[in-house]
Order: C-alpha cells, then structure tokens, then sequence
C-alpha cells in the first residue's frame, strides 16, 4: 500500500497509486469531505510529564497535542499559540466558489495519517491552447498541516490535458501561506481566486516562449545536470551514472512521452518541458506516492519550478 496516502477521492482519472474513491463527476464540497476521509476535527488535549517512575504527572503548560478526533491519532506537540484550521472549514469555505460555479473540486485527501491534508481544484473557463491540440487547465491546490510543521497555503498549478502532467507549482509571492495564529485568516484564499485568471495568462504566456527555443542533445545533458547535480562539486562515478540514466529517460520521453507526436512542439523546449515534467510525474526514483507529494511539497516542485525558468532564459 501507498505508504503516504491515507484517503481520498479522485474525478474522473484514477489516483497515481491506484487506492481512494474514483468518481465520475466532481462532488459537492460537502460530499467531498465525506467521501475523501477528511470529516474529522482537529482537538488539542493537554499534554503531561512523568520525571521519574514515583513521580507525580507534571503538566506542560506551552504546549499542546494536535489530537484527529475520529480515532485520537496524535498528529504533533504545537506550541500553546498554535491555532488549528479543521478540514471543515476549507472545505465549507471553498463551497461557495463552487456553487458560484467557479470551481469544482477535482481531488482530496489525507497524507501521512491526517498530518498532512490537500485540496486540488479545477478552475472554471480555464483552458488555454499551447499550440492546437495541446492544452493546459488551471488549478489551485490548498495544502495544510496539523502537525505543527506546515502551514496551510494555496497555490496555483497547471495541469496539461493530453498527459496529466503537473507542471509548474507557484512559488514566492504567487499565491497565500497562512500560519496557524489567531491572525489566521481563510477569506484570504478569495484573493488568491480572484488571481487566478491573470496569474493562468502570465504563465501560459511562458509556455508558448517555451514553443519558440530549440534544444539539442547537448542541451540536455546540461539540463539535467543543473536541475539534479550540485554543480560546486565534481560527480562521483555512481552519480555519472545515474546522470546518464535521466539523460536517457528524459530523451526517450522527449521522443515518445504522451503528446509527444504533437508535430507543432517537436524539436522544442515546450517539449523538453514535458519530457522533465513526465519524468517527475511518472518515472523519477522512489515509490508514486513519494514522487507525487515532493512534486507538489517538496524537492520535485523546485525542480519542476528550476526547469521552467533555466529554459525560458535559455
């Protein structure tokens, strides 16, 4: 079993480790939160201390335990100021943009036993044509902790149609970070909806760049090496290899990936683009579940991130 994922609920394509519930149609937010395993409330118990075997339980005044109600897992010790946002909340919260029909909720779920838990929707009316026949839906996807690690924030990602592939995951001043403090704010999230039309323009003018440059063998080759190798330091004969081996992955799906036979984006970095994000998706070491969460939390979302850039400047 997918050692990440916990639960959750798809639309329309299978899950990436094939566990959760697949549906035809995208739910209410109120079913969604059902149906994804998310309809439990976060608690904070107290927490105490036994210094010695004889000793008496001592209590610990600053901080508290983050506590999942439905079966009393502790998801982490946070300080006294730590302030929860409940599942219910976003999924209440979201529910308006999608009986305003600006949204419909394409994915949820739970990471890591309920520490970490995720909200990917699509956005309405945005669709944009790369070139014909290849093109490029808008997300935004709602991250949040109850461990005491993360912070709840929503960010925009791009889906290409004709592969699932995510590509870039906004980062910096693009999108919303909240703490979780008794400033916490969730209305912000409109802020970020309200973006989402301008922010789609920006970036799929970037992809289009991306339909104008060339690449070469060479140009691979040095891809791969900025994007996977610290370049301060010479490669070890293993990691010559296993640079070698991406090179080899990365072309063959620059070859033959899904939308690939798109005659208008052969030969171009909008190809080489997707070859990376595919590897990513699909093929880079490490089990699905793994390689789907650094992509959207971790090492592979700066990558995927480092990619797009190195290649519009190239």
């Amino acid at each position: 079993m997918a050692h990440l994922f916990e639960s959750g609920l798809f639309v329309g394509q299978p899950a990436w480790h094939g566990l959760g519930v697949l549906l035809d149609n995208a739910p209410s937010a109120e079913d969604a939160l059902k149906i994804s395993g998310l309809d439990w409330q976060v608690k904070q118990m107290p927490l105490k201390t036994r210094l010695s075997v004889d000793d008496i339980d001592t209590a610990i005044e600053s901080h508290v335990a983050n506590v999942r109600s439905s079966d009393n897992t502790i998801l982490g010790i946070v300080g006294k100021g730590y302030k929860p946002l409940n599942n219910a909340d976003i999924f209440a919260f979201i529910d308006t943009f999608v009986k305003n029909d600006v949204l419909t909720i394409d994915a949820a779920g739970s990471l890591k036993n309920g520490k970490t838990v995720w909200l990917l929707c699509k956005l309405k009316n945005m669709t944009r044509d790369i070139v014909s026949g290849d093109a490029v839906n808008s997300y935004f996807l709602v991250t949040n902790g109850h461990d005491g690690f993360r912070s709840c924030e929503v960010k925009f990602t791009d889906i290409r149609v004709v592969c699932n592939n995510t590509l870039v995951i906004s980062d910096k001043d693009i999108g919303l970070k909240m703490r979780h403090t008794a400033k916490m704010d969730i209305s912000a999230i409109s802020d970020v909806v309200n973006f989402a039309s301008k922010q789609f323009d920006i970036t799929t003018e970037k992809y289009k760049q991306l339909v104008k440059k060339g690449f070469t063998s060479t140009s691979i080759v040095k891809l791969c090496k900025d994007l996977f190798y610290d370049q301060k330091t010479e490669l070890t004969d293993r990691q010559i290899k296993n640079l070698t081996d991406k090179v080899e992955s990365i072309t063959r799906l620059v070859e033959t990936g899904q939308g690939s036979d798109i005659s208008a984006i052969k030969g171009t970095n909008w190809a080489l683009y997707n070859a990376v994000t595919e590897y990513l998706n699909f093929e880079a070491s490490g089990k699905a579940d793994d390689r789907v969460t650094s992509l959207w939390l971790g090492k592979n979302k700066d990558i995927s991130n480092q990619c797009l850039d190195i290649l519009l400047a190239a």
